[in-house]
């Protein structure tokens, strides 16, 4: 079993000890977090973690089917910074799903209007428009010729370069019977690096916002990185995980 070191960050395989500390800071080692579902992590980690996926296979390899839930969860993590410019919502929260097909990721606000945490859960299924794709309307029509809950949120993410045409886009999806309770497009700008636009073509086109990553993760920097939801209680007190050990793929 691989653990980690929570001080110095060095990693060992480590076998027949259930609770390991390290051999240098004599610190308890964190064990590996193998699951995804249920666990709530917030953009900024989504984030830091997809720079260490690329920076340890590459970009080449990030785009293989391998790494789709990797490039879901990162892409769940910008959306949700474009809908806090949106909402203004203070902390929003990102869960890979791994132990169904549909959704791909969900994304989770709590509302603690009531007296008590309630988790408001947004449903994202996610598709990317890439290079091999010459048209987008074609990707959203496939998407909505199936089956989906009328509670889930299409998210499009533009990723090819290519031009997108809004007007042509928002006539296309009047005309299609829609399964999805909203259509989001997502897409970088040609002007910073970390600069990105989020509309929303269905039901109505009246959100659009331009946002940079980076200037919402410095924003959003004293997150906590992993919440817990707890049993239902009568309070809004939450459950910070601590450190967890999320290997690496």
């Amino acid at each position: 079993m691989m653990c980690i070191c929570p001080n110095c960050g060095r990693s060992e395989i480590v076998i027949g000890d259930p609770n390991p500390d390290c051999r240098f800071c004599h610190v308890p080692m964190l064990k590996p977090t193998m699951e995804y579902t249920g666990l709530m992590m917030s953009p900024n980690f989504v984030l830091d973690r997809f720079q260490k996926v690329v920076g340890k296979h590459g970009w080449k390899k990030i785009l293989t089917g391998k790494f789709k839930q990797e490039r879901e969860s990162c892409i769940a993590a910008i959306w949700a910074y474009g809908v806090q410019r949106i909402t203004k919502v203070p902390e929003y929260w990102v869960e890979v799903v791994t132990d169904d097909e549909t959704p791909d990721c969900k994304v989770i606000w709590l509302d603690a209007s009531s007296g008590r945490n309630h988790r408001k859960i947004m449903n994202l299924e996610i598709v990317e428009w890439d290079e091999h794709r010459d048209n987008m309307l074609e990707l959203i029509e496939q998407k909505c010729a199936k089956a989906y809950p009328q509670y889930f949120f299409l998210t499009v993410f533009v990723r090819n370069g290519k031009e997108t045409l809004v007007e042509d886009i928002l006539k296309k999806i009047k005309s299609l019977k829609v399964p999805f309770a909203e259509i989001w497009i997502l897409g970088r700008l040609p002007v910073l690096i970390g600069a990105y636009r989020l509309f929303l073509a269905h039901p109505e086109p009246t959100k659009l916002v331009d946002f940079d990553v980076f200037d919402s993760y410095r924003e959003n920097a004293g997150q906590t990185a992993f919440l817990q939801p707890n049993r239902r209680g009568s309070s809004t007190e939450r459950t910070d995980m601590g450190l967890l050990y999320l290997p690496i793929p």
